[in-house]
């Protein structure tokens, strides 16, 4: 585990069209539906995409940077956004 958070410069990006396949999937994983799986987005560079208002609850997103990513309307519970940037 990592002891410092990273420079978002330093993290993996994640594409706009690869966060709407981890919703698509983490959705079936919700609705109990075979194929899905739980989202789990640790040490990645979300900056600046689009939740589309989904439910991600129980999703993973620990270390990950989400600069001025739109979040808005989304359900979050139970989300872990531990040592996220979320400026």
């Amino acid at each position: 585990m990592r002891e410092e958070v990273p420079d978002p410069n330093e993290l993996d990006p994640v594409s706009q069209m690869e966060l709407d396949s981890i919703i698509r999937q983490h959705q079936m994983f919700t609705q109990g539906q075979n194929g899905g799986s739980r989202a789990v987005v640790q040490y990645k560079n979300l900056s600046y995409l689009n939740f589309n208002a989904a439910d991600l609850s129980h999703a993973d997103f620990t270390g990950s940077a989400l600069l001025e990513a739109d979040l808005s309307g989304g359900n979050y519970a139970g989300t872990s956004f531990f040592a996220c940037d979320m400026r």
